[in-house]
């Protein structure tokens, strides 16, 4: 593909064409460790005609205690290629790729504990996972490049209830803690929360309320950080029976926070900038109709 250069009349200043193939193959199966075990064991191989080459083994234990609830741990890894663009993306004007650039490789292991409490259903995991060769943008040159591994671990508690089949809540929280050997990554909030409540009104009318929580982040280039912000959202649908078409009134950012998310440390468009603010309260009507 060609891709002109401002200023330059129609000559492409880069003018490339790249074939790639690749062969995937995977392999699962389950074994019955006992009456109340089962055992998950798959395994993939991945090539390109380039020579790269993956192996991705993954591996879970299921284990119903019965009255205890149920327990899982689990193992998995996988791997992201670069892209074509990632790869081999540079004009005279920018560089950007890089073809020596190799592949995310990721390995993580996650431990749950799951039980029915009456109506409702609790849910506790643990997770661990490294990421290796991240692939970003140099924050100095714009160049991609691989940069050093991210190691991660966290808590998850959810909760989900339902009352007489109208009412339902689901809650969740997680607790986070990312590293990299530059430091801490931007972006990575440590708490996070999440609550919905949904009620059927009756007559083709439903509701939704809708609260979230994010910790403060550090920016891209790590010096400053975002503030920790809260948003509420209200979700109203009318659905009549035995209709084709339903209506549906949102309000996101109910109480008009203010707030911005971190951007990449990229200072190769539009100047250097570390945050953008983000949208107020926002209304939006849809419909749908089927045919």
């Amino acid at each position: 593909s060609g891709v002109g250069c401002v200023g330059a009349g129609s000559a492409p200043c880069l003018d490339s064409s790249v074939h790639s193939r690749q062969f995937n193959v995977y392999a699962q199966d389950e074994i019955d460790l006992g009456p109340h075990t089962v055992l998950t064991a798959g395994l993939r191989f991945d090539r390109r005609l380039n020579g790269s080459e993956h192996w991705s083994p993954r591996l879970g234990v299921v284990h119903d205690t019965g009255s205890a609830g149920i327990v899982k741990l689990l193992y998995a890894s996988a791997f992201r290629d670069p892209t074509v663009y990632e790869r081999f993306y540079t004009t005279p004007a920018y560089a950007y790729g890089n073809p020596d650039i190799r592949s995310e490789r990721m390995q993580s292991v996650e431990a749950g504990w799951e039980k029915r409490v009456g109506s409702g259903r609790l849910v506790a995991t643990a997770y661990l996972f490294r990421l290796s060769d991240l692939i970003a943008p140099d924050s100095v040159t714009g160049v991609v490049r691989n940069s050093p591994a991210l190691t991660g671990r966290g808590l998850e508690f959810e909760f989900e209830q339902r009352w007489r089949e109208r009412y339902s809540l689901r809650a969740g929280y997680t607790l986070q803690e990312i590293r990299s050997d530059g430091g801490r990554p931007e972006n990575t909030p440590r708490h996070m929360l999440k609550a919905n409540l949904g009620a059927d009104l009756g007559r083709g009318f439903f509701s939704g309320f809708e609260t979230q929580y994010v910790s403060r982040r550090l920016t891209g280039d790590g010096s400053q950080s975002v503030g920790a912000y809260a948003l509420a959202n209200l979700n109203l649908r009318y659905s009549p029976a035995g209709r084709q078409w339903d209506v549906a009134l949102g309000l996101y950012n109910l109480f008009d926070a203010h707030f911005s998310d971190p951007v990449g440390a990229d200072t190769t468009v539009a100047g250097p900038r570390t945050s953008l603010p983000q949208l107020g309260r926002t209304v939006m009507l849809t419909t749908r109709l089927g045919f």
